[in-house]
């Protein structure tokens, strides 16, 4: 699945990880995800968070990308690495332990200085 690049409009800014985390305050699901484009080789972090709480008809959810810096952007591509079931939310390993303790509603929470925040558009 592509979505639109923010920093140049083409439809070629995809997913190139994920790590799904424990469920976390109103979140049922939360992924963290390394998103690069294949037009202008942008890069950044999105987070998805879905929640099922409330009506039984109705899910919520909030798919946001930010540009990062290729630092922060870096760390968190080798912590990801480290987790041997990058789909499991109940994995024990570093990875999880270390990224699986913040509130991923605000990145800037879990120590990441954010440049720009975008929202994840899915191409046409």
């Amino acid at each position: 699945m592509a979505f639109v690049c923010p920093a140049c409009s083409q439809s070629q800014l995809k997913i190139t990880g994920t790590l799904e985390l424990p469920a976390h305050g109103d979140d049922d699901e939360v992924a963290l995800q390394v998103v690069q484009c294949g037009g202008c080789e942008a890069a950044g972090l999105a987070v998805y968070r879905e929640s099922r709480r409330g009506n039984l008809q109705s899910e919520s959810w909030h798919h946001d990308g930010y540009f990062i810096s290729p630092t922060a952007l870096t760390k968190l591509r080798e912590t990801m690495k480290l987790c041997p079931s990058p789909r499991d939310r109940k994995c024990n390993c570093a990875a999880h332990a270390e990224l699986g303790k913040g509130d991923w509603s605000n990145p800037a929470e879990n120590g990441i200085a954010i440049k720009q925040r975008f929202e994840m558009q899915r191409a046409q």
